[in-house]
């Protein structure tokens, strides 16, 4: 059994190794959530750091544009994250509308998921390079997808 620290950026990386290792799987839905749990992770790893003013809230919600705007708010223009908006919106949208039934409730589809996995890996670069920037450790990956089933 392999260890894994007690933090956000360690247990993103679980994560990321587990979604890497499904990439072969026809359902998505599981697959996002966990990819959008990823990323939120990783920001979290980054707001957990940085933000003062508000960091429980920040590590409470499951809202990216939120973590990531707390994040950039409390850093110097040359240390602040680069990360499409947008992309997060659509991904934090997986967090309930793939995983619980209701109104806004959808199927995702492997457009989805891999569109999903584009920004996970974006924000896996965007908190490397402010890792890096501190002098921490990182982790990287190829950036893998899923296959259209043959």
């Amino acid at each position: 059994m392999q260890r894994i620290d007690n933090n956000y950026y360690a247990i993103a990386i679980d994560d990321i190794c587990f979604i890497q290792d499904i990439l072969f799987q026809t359902r998505y839905n599981q697959a996002v959530t966990q990819i959008q749990q990823a990323a939120e992770k990783l920001l979290k790893s980054v707001a957990e750091l940085v933000v003062a003013e508000h960091v429980e809230e920040s590590l409470k919600t499951h809202n990216l544009s939120k973590i990531y705007r707390d994040i950039n708010d409390s850093l110097p223009e040359e240390l602040k994250l680069d990360l499409n908006n947008r992309d997060l919106n659509n991904l934090r949208n997986f967090y309930f509308d793939a995983k619980y039934p209701g109104e806004n409730f959808i199927t995702a589809d492997i457009e989805d998921a891999n569109a999903a996995l584009d920004t996970m890996y974006d924000v896996l670069e965007a908190v490397n390079i402010f890792r890096e920037s501190r002098g921490m450790t990182i982790s990287t990956f190829e950036r893998k997808h899923f296959e259209e089933p043959v």
